[in-house]
């Protein structure tokens, strides 16, 4: 395969990497906004669970009944936003770890495609330098 093969075939593997990484770079965006997302539910339910907790209000045994069952409602949703956000948290891991990859991967593809350029331009280089010392040597021997 020649080098001008390589090349083309590695900007075909460069274009996908990118497109992989830009795949990646959107997931983890997306996972770190779901993630943040969750962690500020999650403190707004604490804080009203804190509120409902602290105020004072002993008008009748029926009604605290219903503050606490109430009460329990929000931290059990509250536990269910923790689940979530931990599995939110996973994910983000896991974006990151794509992400990581297809980052390397790009980057590799965009060493060996620079490395193979710079090859094709030693190649060109030397065929170039070459018809010139044969031109010249013809030359030479046409003015002898």
């Amino acid at each position: 395969m020649s080098l001008s093969a390589k090349i083309q075939r590695y900007f075909k593997l460069l274009e996908r990497a990118r497109s992989d990484y830009d795949a990646a770079t959107e997931a983890l965006a997306n996972a770190q906004a779901r993630v943040a997302d969750l962690d500020r539910q999650i403190g707004e339910l604490q804080e009203y669970a804190d509120q409902l907790g602290a105020a004072v209000s002993v008008d009748l045994a029926q009604h605290m009944l219903q503050r606490r069952q109430y009460l329990s409602q929000v931290f059990r949703a509250i536990d269910a936003l923790q689940d979530q956000q931990r599995e939110a948290q996973q994910a983000l891991e896991r974006a990151q770890h794509r992400w990581r990859e297809a980052r390397a991967q790009m980057k590799a593809v965009e060493q060996l495609l620079r490395t193979y350029q710079q090859q094709q331009r030693d190649l060109e280089s030397r065929l170039e330098q070459r018809g010139l010392d044969e031109q010249a040597a013809w030359q030479y021997r046409a003015h002898r």
